[in-house]
């Protein structure tokens, strides 16, 4: 009997010494796997961060185009004015000439 109380306990303690290492190596399994779930996490916020940098200078380009474009318009109508005004002052200059 003390013969396979022996046998039992070192089936047992062989038993326990395998689980013990599976649950480690499951436990560093979930470790590793949790640190590749923050990188991933990580990678995903900077992409995110990244993206509204992009939409905030698509944003600020397009606000710059409407400003320039307006001042094209602006540019062009004084110069439409000028030419308008030089027109007249050659009229006005000719009725001076003898």
């Amino acid at each position: 009997i003390i013969a396979q109380v022996n046998q039992s306990s070192q089936s047992i303690a062989t038993s326990v010494s395998e689980q013990r290492s599976a649950t480690q190596e499951i436990s560093q399994n979930l470790a590793q796997s949790s640190r590749a779930v923050e990188s991933v996490s990580r990678n995903v916020s900077e992409g995110v961060t990244a993206s509204k940098e992009v939409s905030r200078s698509i944003a600020e380009v397009d606000n710059q185009a409407s400003t320039t474009a307006a001042g094209a318009e602006e540019a062009a109508a004084a110069g439409r004015s000028m030419a308008d005004l030089a027109h007249e002052l050659q009229g006005v200059v000719g009725q001076f000439r003898v």
